[in-house]
């Protein structure tokens, strides 16, 4: 008898256009690797980018661990939907802050919030769509996703900016 990967159809459905999802997300994130060009256009000081690039890292360290235990409350896919919503905002929230230093550090905070939700939270939810057996394949393939979103992020975003200016940017590069 052959080992079901998927727990039912309606499952694998979900699980690959959850992993088109996650890549599309992590490519509109992935853009950010492009943004110090952008603060530059806009006068930033190379300490001004780096402490928006840095600041991230707090709300993220701070959130992260709650991830887990929130999914487990609220259910995977709502703490997943929850915190891409927020991160969406916060990419979305650079159109209107980008010109300003303080905003800036606000949005990438914000970013740091959502993503913290979002990573932990989508793997869980990722897994539940799995039998146990072959699941490290499966997972191993929606994890991909946002190291490749990641490759082609930073060509999008350079095109974009070479293209077309920093002018709407990250409102464009949000959808």
């Amino acid at each position: 008898m052959k080992n079901k990967v998927f727990v039912n159809k309606k499952d694998k459905f979900h699980f690959y256009l959850f992993t088109l999802t996650i890549f599309i997300s992590g490519l509109s994130y992935s853009t950010l690797a492009y943004i110090s060009v952008v603060f530059k256009s806009n006068g930033f000081s190379p300490a001004q980018m780096g402490n928006v690039f840095f600041i991230i890292i707090i709300p993220l360290l701070i959130i992260t661990p709650f991830s887990g235990k929130l999914s487990i409350k609220f259910g995977a896919l709502n703490i997943t939907i929850i915190g891409m919503l927020i991160t969406f905002i916060s990419f979305l929230s650079f159109h209107f802050t980008q010109y300003n230093y303080y905003y800036c550090i606000i949005s990438r905070m914000v970013q740091g919030l959502g993503s913290g939700l979002y990573f932990s939270a989508s793997i869980i939810y990722a897994k539940s769509k799995l039998n146990d057996k072959s699941d490290v394949f499966y997972i191993g393939i929606f994890a991909s996703m946002i190291p490749l979103s990641f490759i082609a992020g930073p060509a999008l975003g350079e095109w974009y900016f070479k293209s077309f200016s920093s002018k709407y940017y990250f409102l464009i590069l949000s959808i």
